[in-house]
């Protein structure tokens, strides 16, 4: 319940002529029931000459959304003249929009001749506005040429200017779209127009987050991404004569769209490394954006561009993000392309990658355990001792993807890490049967130097031997019944020798002898495996055969004979 007080003044009735008297009020207001009834009893109690009470009432109704508001759609003759980089069409159709007067109406075949630059237009001239505008230009008018480093371009004066307020379907100004279409002399100038009239949009985007830098890099458009950022410089120029800062260039260069991609990415994923210099070329750090996410020299290793990661390694002199998708680094995609070039320059660039984990705790060693003998030559241990969130190793993982010829590597490096253990108290044994990986099991089992591990148990007390009889899986089971090591009587925890395990897992009903639980079974008996110590007779209870009971049984029959009478009855009928 809320409390505020503040001086309140009130006339009313016969007294509205008196002179206000200013008085003290409270303004009490209780949201639910306890508070209204607090509320309700202070009312009664409370000894005032005045008292004013606002009952209100709400609902839990959500507010009608507000309609979006309307974008405004580009002139037509505007985006074709964007597309094919007509800049007369654009001083024409600006110098009627200064002029205050409308945009034309053109039959296809005069605008057509507009397009293609020829200025007599479809009846023998311009209009009489865009006439008059050429006339001023040639006589140093109001729309007289300026110089723009090698490129001469008309500067029309900077009026509000709505005709570039109109975007395509996709949220395109006319400077996305020059930015797109073309990289002559010509899209250039018309880079120039737009920005003379409306230098906003260097920084407009897209539906998608996209600025016309991102176009003109994604197009590989690399003059009109150096005007671009020309114009961006000029601004900044100006800026700074004006003592503001200077970081309008940097701006645009760095700003993201909604992927958190930056221009350079873009040159990245065309390929193109002169593009990818070029941006580098005017900020050195941008290979660091963004902050979280994918990196630049991440998505060129992805793409299995070797050329474009040395290029960007170059020109940031070694400040550079490795960062990727998931918390991953740029090693984890290099290993996991088996790009055997770039994982030697990440390797050398950055060694401590190899101990950085992902999301999941996965270092790149533990996320594809392949190339190695490569990662050992940074001189580097710890990584092959680093678990994930789960518990599992690099010797785990491996055994899980039946990588035999990583698993004996690892083992002779560091014979240790047969032993390590999961969350689970696994092995790499027992992951190995789970996974059902047989070669990985056959090596372990002829390995003399791994006895030690064949009997180990995890948290539920099960050996690799009880979990191949799970996963009634007969060749994984005669692989570890192969190695006079492995104990045929050691229980779970839930009191199951392999044996009582395997009488578990026969089908019930009539009986086969060439089913794999079958054969499972009765293997381990000749072998003489033995049930956990328990009286015959409770075990034929346990592992009873039927199908049913007595009762079910009797109920069964009783059922089928009712329906074989009334059958009987509905064929005698007929």
């Amino acid at each position: 319940m809320a409390n505020r007080e503040e001086p309140y003044s009130t006339t009313g009735g016969t007294a509205a002529k008196a002179p206000p008297v200013a008085m003290d009020a409270k303004l009490l207001m209780a949201e639910c029931p306890e508070d209204r009834k607090l509320l309700k009893e202070l009312v009664h109690k409370e000894d005032a000459s005045k008292m004013m009470v606002v009952l209100a009432s709400t609902t839990n109704q959500p507010a009608a959304e507000k309609p979006a508001a309307a974008r405004a759609v580009m002139n037509p003759l505007l985006l074709a003249a964007a597309s094919f980089g007509a800049c007369e069409v654009f001083y024409f159709l600006f110098c009627r929009e200064d002029a205050r007067e409308p945009l034309p109406t053109m039959t296809a075949r005069a605008f057509h001749a507009m397009l293609a630059g020829d200025a007599s237009g479809a009846d023998g001239r311009w209009p009489s506005t865009h006439q008059q505008a050429l006339d001023e230009v040639e006589e140093g008018g109001a729309g007289a040429a300026i110089a723009v480093g090698h490129q001469s371009t008309r500067r029309l004066p900077p009026p509000d200017a709505p005709l570039l307020e109109g975007i395509t379907v996709e949220g395109d100004t006319a400077l996305h779209v020059v930015a797109t279409h073309g990289n002559a002399a010509n899209f250039l100038e018309c880079a120039e127009i737009i920005c003379n009239r409306a230098r906003r949009l260097l920084l407009a985007t897209n539906d998608k987050g996209d600025t016309a830098l991102h176009c003109a890099a994604r197009a590989r458009r690399l003059e009109m991404a150096s005007r671009l950022i020309a114009l961006a410089k000029a601004r900044e120029d100006h800026e700074v004569e004006r003592g503001q800062a200077a970081s309008f260039g940097k701006v645009l260069l760095r700003t993201e769209n909604e992927r958190n991609e930056t221009a350079l990415h873009d040159a990245v994923r065309a390929g193109d490394g002169d593009m990818v210099r070029r941006l580098m070329d005017e900020d050195p750090d941008l290979a660091l954006f963004p902050v979280q996410g994918t990196s630049p020299l991440y998505l060129a290793i992805s793409l299995r561009n070797g050329t474009i990661a040395e290029i960007l390694h170059e020109k940031s002199n070694g400040n550079i993000s490795y960062s990727g998708p998931h918390r991953q680094n740029a090693l984890h995609a290099a290993v996991l392309l088996r790009h055997t070039a770039v994982l030697e320059l990440l390797l050398k660039w950055n060694s401590n990658l190899t101990k950085q984990g992902d999301e999941n705790g996965s270092t790149p060693i533990i996320r594809v355990p392949h190339s190695l003998s490569m990662l050992l030559n940074t001189g580097e241990v710890d990584p092959f001792y680093q678990s994930d969130k789960n518990g599992m190793f690099p010797v785990h993982v491996a055994a899980a993807v039946g990588a035999e010829l990583t698993v004996a590597f690892l083992l002779d490096k560091f014979p240790n890490s047969a032993g390590l253990r999961d969350a689970k108290g696994r092995t790499f044994l027992h992951v190995a049967v789970e996974k059902q990986s047989l070669a990985v099991v056959r090596f372990a089992c002829r390995t003399t130097s791994l006895q030690w591990i064949l009997n180990m148990q995890d948290k539920d007390g099960n050996t690799a031997l009880h979990l191949a009889i799970q996963a009634n899986h007969l060749r994984l089971f005669c692989a570890l019944l192969g190695n006079p090591e492995v104990n045929l009587d050691l229980t779970n925890h839930s009191g199951h020798t392999p044996l009582d395990l395997s009488r578990s897992m026969l089908p019930r009903g009539m009986k086969y002898t060439a089913n794999t639980e079958e054969l499972i079974y009765l293997t381990l008996k000749q072998v003489g495996s033995e049930h956990y110590h328990d009286r015959r007779d409770h075990i034929e209870e346990i592992y009873s055969r039927r199908v049913v009971s007595k009762e079910d049984l009797a109920e069964e029959l009783d059922k089928d004979a009712r329906i074989d009478k009334n059958t009987r009855h509905w064929f005698g009928s007929m």
